[in-house]
This record gives C-alpha cells, structure tokens and sequence, in this order.
C-alpha cells in the first residue's frame, strides 16, 4: 500500500472511529476484530461499535479467528449500556 494510501485508510477508520454522527449508519463490520492494538484496542472497538448507536435497527458484525480480550470487554460494554439505556 502506497504511503498516501495509507493516510487516507487511516482518516477513513479515524472519521469512523471518532467523528462523525451519522444517525443513518445501521450497519458496521470490524474485520480482523481479533487483531489486538492501536485500532483493535477495547476502547476503540467501543467507538466504533457505537456509530451504530444512533440507529434503533444499528447491528456490528465482528469478523475474527476466535474472540480476544479487547473484543469481549466491547461486547460487554455495549451490552451494558443497552441495558441501561432501556
């Protein structure tokens, strides 16, 4: 991949991860969520899960080998915050 390919992958994931608000995202999937670090780690698993947050009919789909420590934790999180957003 190309440098400048790079920082646009990378702006792409950081709008997703952080930015916008976008009410009309239903659907997000997290490929290589096992994958743990920068982009993997349990917080950001969490913002980007939470794009899907503004949509009543929001899903994610995590794509990963087996389920690591990161992706658990996010799980349960969000599982929470549903919990008590009802």
């Amino acid at each position: 991949m190309r440098e400048e390919e790079k920082q646009v992958n990378y702006r792409g994931v950081n709008l997703l991860r952080e930015g916008l608000e976008l009410p009309e995202v239903s659907l997000v999937a997290i490929m290589d969520a096992d994958v743990e670090g920068f982009l993997r780690s349990e917080t950001t698993l969490i913002q980007i899960i939470g794009r899907t947050a503004r949509n009543v009919n929001g899903k994610v789909i995590m794509y990963a080998d087996r389920i690591k420590n990161a992706m658990k934790r996010a799980i349960e999180e969000t599982n929470r915050r549903i919990e008590n957003s009802n």
